[in-house]
């Protein structure tokens, strides 16, 4: 099975994936960008939003996350599901025991809405990755590739 992603203006390789947070019961698509840096899926404070996290009802863990603009506040949602599809509509699930969000309380809006949720290693490794800016290319897949 081959999952098609793009690259947003800026270069990034993307991916759009299903979320859903038995926690909200919300069902949302989420515009991820693949990050091979990231170990853990973390879902941005905006999109965290969209599928009605409410962040006084979600657990807290008591260290932050640090990342390129430095400290963030993380929360976590148990059983968080992932849906990607293929271009036949194949439906490929990812079922997570956790899934991460990050929170930047102090930073404006407008910065905390430019900041994507990131598909970590715990997902991307489960297939292989294929990205080549070149031939306009993002895919995870599960098919032999011969390189």
């Amino acid at each position: 099975m081959k999952i098609k992603g793009y690259f947003h203006w800026d270069g990034s390789a993307c991916l759009d994936v299903m979320v859903e947070l038995p926690e909200t019961r919300v069902r949302r698509a989420v515009s991820f960008v693949v990050d091979t840096g990231v170990l853990r899926t973390i879902i941005s404070e905006r999109d965290a939003l969209k599928l009605g996290v409410e962040f006084e009802s979600i657990a807290r863990m008591e260290e932050g996350m640090l990342g390129i603009g430095g400290f963030a506040d993380t929360y976590y949602v148990e059983d968080a599901i992932l849906s990607f599809f293929s271009e036949e509509h194949r439906r490929y699930e990812e079922r997570l025991d956790r899934i991460f969000i990050s929170r930047q309380a102090d930073l404006p809006d407008e910065i905390k809405n430019q900041i994507p949720s990131l598909l970590g290693r715990d997902v991307i490794n489960k297939m292989a990755l294929v990205v080549d800016k070149r031939r306009e290319l993002v895919a995870l897949t599960d098919e032999a590739l011969d390189i």
